[in-house]
C-alpha cells in the first residue's frame, strides 16, 4: 500500500458514490497496462494506451526501486484502488486535506 495527500477541495464522500448493483460479466474488463479488473471502466482500452504513449507503467512493488534507479525526467504512471481515505485534517496553515491509501491489489 501507499499513501498520497489530496487536497480537500471536493468532499471525499462525494467521490465514493457507488451503486450497489452487481456488476454483469460484459460490464467488467481487464486494463491492457496495469492488468487491473475494472467495472465499467470510464475510459476505452485504447485511449488509455494513447494515454500512456511515451510514459512507463510502474507497479507498486517497484516504486521505491523505480524511485531510486530511474532517470528523474522520464515520465511514469500507477494505478492502483482507493483502500482507504483518512478523515479530512488541517494542516499548519489551515489548509484542509486528506490522505489516501492506495493499493493496486496485488500485495
Amino acid at each position: 500500500k501507499s499513501s498520497f495527500i489530496s487536497s480537500a477541495q471536493t468532499p471525499i464522500s462525494s467521490l465514493s458514490k457507488r451503486s450497489n448493483e452487481p456488476a454483469k460479466r460484459d460490464d467488467i474488463y481487464t486494463d491492457p497496462i496495469f492488468g487491473m479488473r475494472i467495472v465499467k471502466p470510464l475510459i476505452s482500452s485504447a485511449t488509455l494506451k494513447e494515454r500512456m504513449v511515451g510514459r512507463e507503467a510502474v507497479p507498486f512493488a517497484r516504486i521505491n526501486n523505480y524511485l531510486q534507479t530511474c532517470h528523474k525526467e522520464k515520465d511514469w504512471v500507477i494505478a492502483g484502488v482507493i483502500a482507504n481515505k483518512s478523515a479530512v485534517k488541517t494542516s499548519q496553515k489551515g489548509t484542509q486535506f486528506c490522505i489516501w491509501t492506495l493499493t493496486d491489489l496485488k500485495n
